[in-house]
């Protein structure tokens, strides 16, 4: 399936323009709301519970963007589990040890 794609011009253009100017005129729909997502899901994975809302969020949109914001979503997923986990251990720990 191909992503949905935004044109830069009028769709006569578009239906006139031959295969190899029409990459030019064409360009992949991002959306601002993904990019904001995972780039706070980076950015607040060390706040557990925190970051993993929008790292949850900017995982949802899976092949809308990039390799290096799909490899930040990814990583930024893994760190805001991995610090949530850690810190409801450490909350169960000082509740049994304390």
């Amino acid at each position: 399936m191909q992503p949905d794609m935004i044109a830069k011009c009028s769709f006569e253009e578009v239906t006139r323009a031959n295969p190899i100017t029409l990459s030019h005129l064409l360009f992949k729909r991002v959306s601002f709301v993904g990019k904001l997502c995972i780039m706070l899901g980076v950015l607040l994975c060390w706040a557990p519970m925190i970051g993993v809302i929008p790292a949850v969020i900017g995982f949802c949109y899976r092949k809308q963007f990039g390799h290096a914001l799909r490899v930040a979503r990814i990583i930024g997923l893994i760190l805001s589990l991995l610090t949530t986990a850690f810190g409801i251990v450490a909350i169960c720990y000082s509740r049994t040890c304390g």
